[in-house]
């Protein structure tokens, strides 16, 4: 992934994280405050005793979530927003 399209979807991230509920953003943390190890193929991982830090700023985590993640933490975002959408009444 180039840098520009890292960063965007790392603002991307921030701010859609904004709109979720703290249940949504906790959730988040559990998943990606992971002190990520990458292997030989440059592919990341969270090693056998990895703990999550749940005191990180959400920002944080985001910042130090690693590129290969991106795609995929923001399409948990986005099925939690259209989640959101579905549950709003009109």
């Amino acid at each position: 992934m180039n840098k520009q399209l890292e960063y965007y979807g790392r603002c991307w991230l921030k701010n859609k994280l904004a709109i979720l509920t703290q249940v949504h953003r906790t959730s988040f943390k559990r998943m990606y405050s992971y002190a990520f190890k990458t292997d030989k193929d440059g592919a990341t991982y969270v090693p056998p005793n990895g703990k999550c830090d749940m005191n990180k700023d959400i920002d944080i985590v985001v910042d130090e979530l690693p590129a290969d993640r991106l795609n995929w933490a923001m399409n948990q975002v986005e099925n939690s927003l259209l989640g959101l959408d579905q549950k709003t009444p009109v």
